[in-house]
């Protein structure tokens, strides 16, 4: 509770700091700092529920919205994803960025859907969110968004496609990952081959093997691991012998 209070805090301090920096010299930064921290003063004592962040989100500044997002995601009401999705298509990059961390942050399945929508948005920042915040749910549902993201041209989104597949361990995702082990990044392969240890499907089986024989150690390792994953699973199959 008190680390999360601190974190907060810190948060509230680093973005009034950025609002004063960056919005002083146009004589409204005060104003504007004033509404991020009463925001952030009515979370710390408590005496917040979803009205007044909602009604923020509707803020002609950025930094408002973006507080007011961030609340709404540490509230752990239900019914914020909702209220969520009024922003989650701002057309501020850092709103959209700030509401697809708030829905991981929820955890409730029915933020997948404006997820899978996030994960598609031209900015880079807020498809990573989106994938981040998919895997922290890890409901399979959030799949056919990951799936795409194996193809985005960033590695490190690919990356974070791979991450969340193995955390949703879903049985649809299994041909993409199998293509996924002959991707160009390294970790990629190996998250690829993380995943597919997870789901456990035996289709994965043969192109793990073949993975053994790579002349990357860490794709040999990366593909033991996985072979691994069956061998435990049949083990406890088989039960006591």
């Amino acid at each position: 509770m008190w680390g999360s209070k601190r974190s907060a805090i810190g948060w509230r301090t680093r973005l009034v700091g950025l609002i004063v920096l960056g919005l002083f010299a146009g004589g409204c930064a005060p104003d504007v700092a004033q509404r991020v921290d009463r925001i952030y003063d009515a979370e710390k004592s408590g005496q917040i529920d979803l009205e007044a962040p909602a009604e923020a989100l509707e803020d002609e500044k950025t930094a408002v919205r973006v507080a007011a997002t961030a609340v709404l995601g540490r509230s752990g009401d239900p019914r914020a994803a909702q209220t969520l999705a009024r922003v989650a298509a701002d057309e501020d990059q850092g709103v959209r960025a700030a509401v697809a961390t708030a829905l991981g942050q929820l955890g409730r399945p029915e933020g997948v859907l404006l997820l899978d929508r996030l994960a598609s948005d031209p900015v880079p920042l807020v498809r990573r969110r989106a994938l981040q915040s998919l895997a922290s749910i890890g409901v399979p549902e959030g799949a056919p968004a990951a799936i795409r993201a194996l193809a985005d041209t960033s590695p490190e989104l690919r990356r974070e496609a791979a991450k969340a597949l193995a955390a949703m361990r879903s049985a649809g995702s299994v041909e993409a990952l199998i293509e996924a082990l002959g991707d160009a990044d390294v970790e990629v392969r190996a998250w690829a081959a993380r995943a597919l240890g997870e789901i456990g499907d035996p289709r994965a089986i043969p192109a793990l093997r073949a993975m053994l024989a790579s002349d990357s150690q860490y794709d040999r390792s990366a593909a033991a691991t996985a072979l691994e994953h069956f061998e435990a699973a049949t083990a406890d199959e088989a039960g006591p012998g």
